[in-house]
C-alpha cells in the first residue's frame, strides 16, 4: 500500500503543482527481517504557455505558442530536474528537453528532441534522447520514443485549431 497526495492549480497560461509519494514509507523490500522504508518523494512542476504569434504575423502560423515545463524533484539524496520547451505552430510542433540530476555531483544526463502533429483529437510524434555518458555518474540510455495520443475531451473538438497545452474547459 502507498499513499500520495497532489495539488495543482492552473490556468489556461499556467500550471502550478505540487505532487507527494510514498507518504507512508512504506517497506519495499521482500524479506521482512531487513526493513527499507521508501522515502518520501516531493516534487514541484510548474509550466507556461504564452502567444509567439499574439498579432497574427505572417511569418508564424495563427496559433504560434511556446510551452516551457519544469519539475524539480527530491527523492532521498537524489534531486531530479526536468526541463521542456515546446514550440506549437499551428498544427506542427517542435521541443527539447533536458534531464539533470544530482546523487553525488551534479550532472545533466540527457538532451531530447521531439517532434508532433496534431490532426483533430490524435496527437503524433517522436522523441529522441541524446544521452551524455560520464564514468561515475548517473547512466542515462539513449531512448527512441514513437506516441500516438487520443484525447476523449468533448471540449477539444469545438478548439480544432487552438493547440494550446494548458486549457480550461
Amino acid at each position: 500500500f502507498d499513499l500520495g497526495a497532489s495539488f495543482i492549480l492552473h490556468t489556461d497560461k499556467y500550471l502550478a503543482g505540487l505532487p507527494f509519494k510514498h507518504l507512508n514509507k512504506h517497506n519495499t523490500y521482500y524479506n521482512k527481517e531487513i526493513p527499507y522504508a521508501k522515502p518520501v518523494q516531493i516534487s514541484l512542476q510548474g509550466a507556461y504557455e504564452f502567444a509567439l504569434n499574439p498579432y497574427e504575423w505572417r511569418f508564424l502560423p495563427r496559433y504560434s505558442s511556446l510551452y516551457t515545463y519544469g519539475s524539480f524533484t527530491k527523492f532521498g539524496d537524489a534531486l531530479l530536474i526536468y526541463l521542456s520547451q515546446d514550440f506549437q505552430l499551428g498544427e506542427f510542433s517542435i521541443g527539447l528537453s533536458q534531464q539533470a540530476a544530482s546523487l553525488n555531483s551534479f550532472a545533466l544526463n540527457n538532451v531530447g528532441v521531439s517532434i508532433g502533429l496534431a490532426i483533430e483529437n490524435f496527437d503524433f510524434g517522436l522523441l529522441y534522447n541524446f544521452p551524455f555518458k560520464s564514468p561515475g555518474v548517473v547512466y542515462s540510455p539513449s531512448i527512441f520514443e514513437l506516441f500516438i495520443t487520443f484525447d476523449f475531451s468533448i471540449y477539444r473538438r469545438n478548439r480544432r485549431g487552438q493547440y494550446n497545452r494548458l486549457q480550461i474547459d
